[in-house]
């Protein structure tokens, strides 16, 4: 009886034993395969604790983009301000990669000639269409943002290098500003520089200007805005950027103000021509 116990015991073990070396065939592979890094675990490990600009600029706090493993498109921001972004986490949803983090505030200093940071900041979402989960985001980084130290050479061509002048809404008159004439961006060439000393040249007239709305509840109860744009040679304001930020919601109060300008366009030696302008705008509230 013993005997035969052990025989069957025997048996039992070895047809175990059969069905576990079957078993481990089938899964080495699958071990042996080395495992795909996760797009957005290395995405976010490249961008960790960095301080980067956004190539476009934006001044939303909402960003919405698609990348193809090549090119990234962004779409085209209402009004552009001079920013630092530090990403804290980048997440994958389905076919989305999720950037999340800070938008850090900057002025120009053009004595520097670099992006100066202030203490402003607010939470900025990048969301980014790809073609499938396992899009590849090697060269993504150097396509949607410019490291802080050269952002002020990637500003876009239309900007120009020179501010002709500030214009101050309190006074209704242009300032003289031997600062703002000063060249900002080596490399780049001014649709005018130093207009106000240039013989022919006419400054842009104000023909239409609009009050900027008083943000309820807003606080500080005292803010300055800076807002630089582009004159074009029709007299309407283009390129709208926060040059120095009040903070939200002032910013989006002085744009929507500045953007509804009119202006007869400034002109070089009797032909129109686009410059770009400085707009100084001081709220406060009682």
């Amino acid at each position: 009886m013993s005997f035969r116990i052990a025989i069957g015991l025997a048996r039992y073990v070895k047809r175990m034993l059969n069905l576990l070396a079957l078993i481990f065939a089938l899964l080495l592979p699958a071990i042996a395969r080395p495992q795909k890094p996760n797009p957005a675990s290395a995405l976010q490990q490249e961008l960790a604790g960095k301080l980067l600009a956004l190539r476009s600029f934006s001044a939303a706090t909402e960003i919405h983009a698609s990348w193809d493993g090549h090119a990234v498109s962004v779409d085209e921001p209402r009004y552009r301000i001079f920013a630092a972004v530090k990403i804290a986490s980048v997440d994958q949803e389905n076919k989305q990669i999720i950037l999340r983090g800070k938008r850090i505030a900057a002025v120009l200093n053009s004595k520097a000639g670099a992006l100066s940071l202030t203490n402003e900041e607010i939470p900025v979402t990048i969301q980014i269409d790809v073609p499938s989960s396992d899009t590849s985001l090697e060269g993504l980084t150097d396509v949607l943002f410019v490291p802080l130290s050269s952002a002020i050479f990637s500003l876009p061509d239309d900007f120009g290098t020179s501010v002709i002048a500030v214009y101050d809404p309190d006074v209704k008159k242009y300032i003289r500003c031997e600062e703002c004439l000063r060249r900002l961006a080596p490399g780049k060439t001014p649709q005018i520089a130093a207009a106000t000393e240039r013989k022919g040249t006419q400054m842009p007239v104000l023909t239409h200007s609009v009050e900027p709305a008083l943000p309820l509840s807003a606080t500080p109860l005292k803010a300055g805005v800076m807002v630089t744009l582009i004159i074009d040679t029709s007299g309407k304001p283009t390129s709208l950027w926060i040059a120095r930020s009040g903070g939200d919601p002032w910013d989006r109060s002085a744009i929507e103000a500045v953007a509804a300008y009119r202006f007869k366009p400034a002109k070089q030696d009797g032909v129109p021509v686009a410059v770009r302008l400085d707009v100084d705008m001081k709220f406060e509230t009682h």
